[in-house]
C-alpha cells in the first residue's frame, strides 16, 4: 500500500485499507466511534495503492488519486457508501504525474493537474463528477510539476504550489475557467522555496510559508494580486521562529 494522510470531513475519517482482492480499500470512521465502514472500489488494475482522499464538500462521494508500483495511475470517485463509481483519469504514470484532485463548491466538478513526463508541460484539467470525463482547462507550460492544488472560497481560482524544474517551487493562480494564469510573487527577492500555501476562510488573502535564499524561513500573507504583502513570522538559519522579523537565536548559537 501507498502511504497517504487520512481525509476529514463531517462524515468522518476516511483512510485506505487494504483488499484480499483487485481494487481500492477504502474505511470510513465516523466521529461518533462507531465501527469503520468499508467500501471496495474496483479500478482496472493489478496491484493498486490509495495515494491520496479527498471529500466532496457535502461529505457524500470520495475522489481517490490511486498509482501502481511502476505501473498506472488514476483518479476515481466513488460514493461514501461504496456505489457509482466513476474513472475520472486513468494513465501510465511513466508518461505523467497526477495531482490530488479538488472538488468544486457544488460537487459537480473535479479539478486536477496532469503533468506530461517526456516533455514537462503541465495541464490544468476539470472532470464532470457525474460522467467522468475530463477536460483541459489551461496548459500552464514546461516545467512545472504541481504538488498542492486549493480552490478558492469563492470557487472561482485555484491555488497552485508548483515545483519548477529550474526556478524552485512558486505560487500560480488561475481561474477555473482557464481564462487567467499567472504567478504569484512571493517574497521581495528571488530564489524562494515554497513549502506551504493556503486561503485564508474568506479569499481575501493567501498565506505562504517559504524559504528564502539566505535559508530565512518566512509566514507572510499576501492579497490574491499580491500587494498587502505583511511578514508574519520568520527564522534565520539555525534560529527560532519569532513574531515579526525578529529571531531569537538558539541555545547553542548564543554567546558566538
Amino acid at each position: 500500500m501507498f502511504s497517504q494522510l487520512p481525509s476529514t470531513r463531517s462524515s468522518g475519517l476516511a483512510y485506505a485499507v487494504p483488499l484480499d482482492r483487485e481494487g481500492l480499500g477504502v474505511a470510513i470512521k465516523g466521529f461518533d466511534g462507531a465501527d469503520d465502514a468499508r467500501i471496495a472500489v474496483p479500478v482496472n488494475a493489478a496491484t493498486p495503492g490509495v495515494k491520496t482522499i479527498a471529500w466532496s464538500e457535502d461529505g457524500r462521494k470520495l475522489a481517490l488519486l490511486w498509482e501502481e508500483r511502476f505501473g498506472d495511475a488514476g483518479i476515481v470517485t466513488v460514493g461514501a457508501d461504496g456505489t457509482g463509481a466513476k474513472v475520472v483519469a486513468h494513465e501510465r504514470t511513466r508518461f505523467l504525474l497526477l495531482s490530488q484532485p479538488v472538488w468544486a463548491e457544488d460537487d459537480k466538478r473535479i479539478y486536477f493537474t496532469r503533468r506530461e513526463t517526456f516533455d514537462g508541460s503541465t495541464h490544468l484539467l476539470v472532470a464532470d463528477s457525474g460522467e467522468g470525463q475530463a477536460r483541459t482547462v489551461v496548459d500552464s507550460g514546461e516545467g512545472l510539476s504541481v504538488t498542492s492544488l486549493q480552490l478558492s472560497p469563492a470557487g472561482d481560482t485555484l491555488l497552485l504550489v508548483s515545483s519548477h524544474s529550474w526556478t524552485g517551487n512558486r505560487l500560480h493562480l488561475v481561474s477555473t475557467e482557464g481564462t487567467s494564469f499567472r504567478e504569484l510573487a512571493v517574497g521581495d527577492d528571488g530564489g524562494v522555496w515554497v513549502v506551504a500555501a493556503a486561503w485564508s476562510p474568506d479569499g481575501s488573502r493567501i498565506a505562504t510559508l517559504f524559504y528564502g535564499p539566505d535559508a530565512r524561513l518566512v509566514l507572510y500573507t499576501t492579497s490574491p494580486d499580491g500587494t498587502d504583502q505583511r511578514i508574519l513570522l520568520e527564522r534565520a538559519a539555525g534560529g527560532e521562529i519569532m513574531p515579526s522579523g525578529t529571531t531569537k537565536p538558539t541555545t547553542k548559537n548564543q554567546g558566538k
